[in-house]
């Protein structure tokens, strides 16, 4: 009973091969349908692909723009900070941050950064800078962290000077990479620092992270353009894919007209060996019943030839009848005359 058992469940498919035997019968049964749902979710597949590597692509091209934009205004500082700050210096010219209240002053290296972010925000498609401490001067109103990207900036660059710390989020209402490096004590700046009557620490060192320099830079118009472009090769990879569709529709036509032709071919051709093996039977039928005949035939030839010879011994034994009567007739009629006598 077991062993029967086995060979019963040996012989039964699997539930996997009955399932791939089914996608073959539905393939073969709508070929175009299987072939269009193939190319639509390749088509997709490929497009969703494409989205995600642009936005990778927006993502390292902003960070590297915004790189540049916040070297771009370090090298401006340091540039500004030793050819022109410390000449004017020696000069007897004052650098404060408010001066455009004092005649013949100029501004600080911080101040005049500040001041071209704000101008280049003007110009660039929003993008803007920032610079941001924990411990600012006391006329910067807005110069410490506002919101939680600023504030953990601040804290993991304190701890990670040479790094930067960057983020892709929302920025008043727009989709933006923030961008922030480590605001470095340079030597140069370090006794203005320590000496100002309103500096809220005393003992800043070289090296010191003195705040954060943030570059703001907004996504949106690269989006709005790598989404047209985007669009535009969902399109020709649609266009590409309806024509190889229609091309394979009227390929597919055509080969089911030449299968239809071959099975009609087939069939006659079967049917005429069908015509063909029943005529033979036919003919060797006949052959046979002929054999059977023939050999009914010499069965009755051998039946009257026994008959023949046993007509002739008959006809023999008559005929010698015939005549030993003839001779015993005669033997009586001598026999007769001679008592006669």
């Amino acid at each position: 009973m077991d062993q029967h058992n086995v060979d019963k469940n040996l012989k039964r498919p699997s539930k996997c091969f009955q399932g791939v035997e089914n996608i073959f019968c539905v393939f073969e049964r709508y070929p175009v349908f299987v072939l269009t749902v193939i190319f639509l979710i390749g088509v997709i597949t490929m497009v969703l692909h494409m989205r995600t590597l642009t936005s990778h692509l927006i993502a390292s091209m902003a960070e590297k723009n915004a790189a540049l934009y916040s070297d771009a205004l370090e090298e401006l500082r340091t540039l500004y900070t030793s050819e022109v700050v410390e000449r004017v210096r020696a000069r007897g010219i004052e650098v404060t941050h408010d001066y455009q209240e004092k005649e013949g002053a100029i501004p600080l290296p911080v101040t005049l950064s500040m001041m071209i972010g704000e101008r280049i925000a003007t110009h660039a498609q929003g993008a803007r800078s920032r610079l941001y401490s924990d411990l600012p001067f006391p006329w910067r109103k807005d110069g410490g962290p506002r919101d939680d990207f600023e504030k953990k900036a601040l804290e993991f660059l304190r701890n990670h000077p040479a790094e930067s710390f960057s983020r892709i989020e929302a920025f008043e209402g727009r989709e933006s990479i923030r961008y922030a490096t480590a605001d470095i004590m340079r030597p140069s700046c370090v006794q203005c620092h320590n000496t100002h009557p309103q500096t809220p620490k005393t003992d800043w060192k070289s090296g010191d992270v003195r705040g954060v320099l943030e570059v703001i830079h907004p996504l949106d118009h690269f989006m709005r353009e790598t989404g047209e472009e985007l669009r535009g090769t969902a399109v020709f990879l649609f266009i590409i894919t309806l024509s190889a569709l229609i091309l394979l529709l009227l390929l597919t036509g055509r080969l089911r007209q030449t299968s239809r032709r071959v099975q009609q071919r087939t069939e006659e051709l079967e049917k005429a060996l069908m015509s063909t093996e029943s005529a033979h039977a036919r003919t060797a039928q006949a052959l046979q019943e002929a054999e059977q005949n023939r050999q009914r035939t010499e069965e009755a030839l051998k039946q009257t030839e026994n008959s023949k010879k046993e007509l002739e011994r008959l006809n023999v034994f008559m005929v010698g009848r015939e005549l030993k009567m003839m001779e015993l007739k005669e033997e009586i009629k001598d026999l007769k005359e001679k008592l006669g006598k």
